[in-house]
């Protein structure tokens, strides 16, 4: 125990220490179902749980939308932050403090991802001639002393906290209560972290390994908000075409030849990466691409979610200004809710921003030889962490300027940024390429003077026994951390918090929002005209308000069983019984003549109607487009079940031969290392 203690990392340690503060109020009693999506947070993972323990291992259906008509919820909505959070719910901690579990899992993921990639580039590691793809992955450089404090674990500490601090990363859990999207935020370091030491290391020894690593994260974040797919990918992208270039631009000492083949190799491994990922999630893309059709778009792109309301203004990146509102003034920069970047990662970025213009640190004054400074490599060694920071500058840049009313012109031409609806909601990569920034800046600015010296030295202190400037850098560094802390603290705290009642984590809860926001209801294809009533909403309403206040008895959860979905819309019949699960519903029904059963869910692709045992057809039932059947004389069973589709095993087989093929490739990397070890 002792001494895997010892091999913890203290800076680490005092990263999530600090990330702390940040998930303080989760830890409170209640919860701010008042926030924008506080209520969509737990009755989706109350509707998730449903399905799943109705037999669901991949749930598509959510039983309570609609007034309990439902909708394929999961079908638009990825299930990765789900299913972390229905771990939670089945180990008994109850659906709403699964959510806030959930949440402090994803800012201490996100703080260490964070860390992790902003410690690696700032070590040195692979930006300084380490770029070759030899048989095996370069050494980096690691510090001896049990005492140490190097600059580059501090910095990557700095960029954790900037991270988790940033303003947008605070609003989208306690203002938006956004449950996937700030799940997906954790998954930005950790992907861009994989495809930067797969094209670092190229072909070397266990290049399988990272091919599996890069597609994973990168099919975590696919499968985590549909958003990653127009919004992330294309950061993705430019940082893999930027770092191809970096590599070729250091390798300047190779032969033109190996140079093209070692271009080749990574170009080939990143795309290989970016497409597994994808075909991973093709469980979750292929369905919602093809069956979404049958869904009514404009509903999610139109009015309250037209991104044309919902710019961005530049004086709102600078304001102070912190909401609990909404994105509510369609037309100017009156918003209830503030898209600041933070005063800290502004400054940062502008220190960035001088210190590349300077382009002082490009040359190294005091510990590389005159001759030695002459080369091409040399020099392409000291500026590449420049060019990294000038990359997440030109990136930032870009991604606000998406986010304001300028850009009009590209969200016309490009049809498929509807899908993010709100443009603010880019803000989320920008607070990941601003606290990568910001990182990288304080090692330039404390450290980095050149990168020859950081890698050919120590790069660990010892307290009370570096020089007095090695000292003051080092303590620089730690009052910065809690600068980040204190500076938006008062950021990390919802707006207010109600008890958790069990009204609020079943059914119930859903109706009420329904019931507040008619524009809310989702429709099929099938439907013919709009609906705001379903013979359901008073069996929901009813409870809802017999439901006292929280602590009596009578604030029973919902009884799923009394919901009945069979109405005999023809004939003379009787239901006798009924059942409600997350993917399955019926029930008895006794007919004195043959007739006609109606089911009250919205006819979609995947139904499974059984009478007695049997399949049978099922007509749409107009005009909301509900189910339909004929039912002979006499008492029967009727069960309906969401089941799999061509589409949706087609995504399942594909998503599962694509992680088989990539998982034997890295079993057949390590016996071939394993072979060569012994042979040698």
């Amino acid at each position: 125990m002792r001494r895997a203690f010892s091999r913890l990392d203290p800076y680490l340690l005092l990263l999530m220490g600090l990330s702390l503060f940040a998930l303080a109020p989760l830890t409170a009693p209640g919860y701010f179902y008042s926030a924008h999506d506080g209520r969509h947070s737990v009755f989706f993972i109350t509707m998730f749980d449903e399905a799943i323990r109705s037999g669901a291992l991949w749930p598509r259906w959510g039983m309570h939308h609609n007034m309990g008509y439902g909708y394929p919820t999961f079908l638009v909505q990825a299930p990765l932050a789900f299913y972390l959070a229905e771990l939670f719910v089945l180990v008994g901690v109850g659906v709403t403090n699964a959510a806030k579990l959930t949440w402090a899992i994803t800012i201490l993921m996100g703080a260490w991802g964070m860390y992790a990639l902003v410690k690696r580039w700032c070590s040195g590691e692979n930006l300084t001639g380490n770029l070759t793809g030899k048989e095996e992955p370069p050494i980096t450089h690691k510090s001896t002393s049990k005492n140490a404090l190097p600059i580059a674990s501090l910095c990557g500490v700095v960029a954790g906290l900037l991270y988790t601090y940033a303003p947008y990363h605070l609003l989208d859990i306690y203002v938006r209560a956004a449950l996937a999207e700030t799940l997906l935020m954790a998954w930005f370091p950790w992907v861009i972290l994989a495809f930067d030491r797969l094209i670092a290391y190229g072909r070397a020894s266990g290049w399988q390994g990272r091919l599996l690593v890069a597609a994973l994260s990168y099919a975590g974040a696919l499968l985590t908000h549909a958003f990653a797919l127009p919004a992330f990918t294309p950061l993705l992208a430019a940082f893999i075409l930027f770092r191809l270039w970096l590599t070729w631009r250091v390798e300047v000492q190779e032969t033109v030849s190996r140079r093209w083949r070692a271009l080749t190799h990574r170009t080939l491994l990143s795309v290989s990466a970016g497409i597994a990922g994808i075909l991973l999630a093709a469980i979750f893309l292929l369905p919602l691409v093809i069956e979404g059709q049958f869904l009514v778009q404009e509903n999610w792109t139109r009015e309250t979610y037209g991104y044309e309301r919902h710019w961005v203004y530049v004086g709102q990146f600078f304001s102070p200004f912190w909401g609990y509102g909404y994105s509510d003034d369609p037309t100017g920069a009156n918003d209830g809710m503030g898209f600041q970047q933070g005063a800290i990662l502004l400054l940062l970025a502008f220190f960035a921003t001088y210190l590349i213009l300077q382009g002082s640190l490009f040359v190294d004054k005091t510990g590389v030889s005159e001759t030695a400074a002459s080369t091409d490599e040399q020099t392409a060694a000291q500026e590449a962490p420049q060019l990294l920071m000038l990359f997440f500058l030109i990136a930032t840049a870009a991604i606000l300027f998406a986010t304001t009313p300028i850009a009009a012109g590209v969200w016309r031409s490009l049809p498929l940024l509807e899908i993010i609806q709100f443009p603010w909601r880019l803000l989320a990569p920008a607070a990941f390429t601003l606290s990568a920034l910001g990182g990288l800046a304080v090692w330039q600015l404390l450290d980095g003077t050149d990168l020859v010296r950081v890698t050919s030295r120590p790069i660990s202190r010892q307290f009370g026994s570096d020089s007095q400037s090695n000292s003051m850098e080092e303590a620089g560094i730690l009052t910065l951390t809690l600068v980040i802390v204190f500076a938006s603290f008062a950021y990390s705290q919802p707006s207010e918090v109600q008890p958790i009642e069990a009204w609020r984590e079943d059914g119930r809860a859903v109706a009420e929002f329904e019931a507040e926001h008619p524009d809310m209801y989702g429709y099929t294809q099938y439907n013919e005209m709009p609906y705001s009533l379903s013979p359901m909403q008073e069996q929901y309403l009813s409870r809802l308000e017999a439901a006292p206040e929280a602590g009596l008895e009578e604030d029973a959860p919902l009884d799923r069983q009394t919901l009945t979905r069979l109405v005999i819309s023809a004939g003379d019949g009787l239901v006798l019984d009924s059942y409600s699960l997350g993917h399955a519903f019926g029930g008895t029904v006794e007919m004195a003549s043959a007739g006609t059963v109606q089911i009250q869910l919205l006819a979609f692709p995947g139904w499974q109607v059984r009478i007695d045992g049997s399949i049978v057809d099922y007509r749409i039932s107009p005009p909301y487009g509900l189910m339909e059947i004929d039912v002979p004389a006499g008492s029967h069973t009727i069960d309906v079940w969401m089941g799999p589709t061509a589409v949706r095993l087609a995504g399942v087989l594909t998503s599962g031969l694509t992680l088989l093929l990539l998982v034997g490739l890295w079993r057949v990397g390590n016996l071939r290392k394993r072979r060569s070890i012994g042979r040698n």
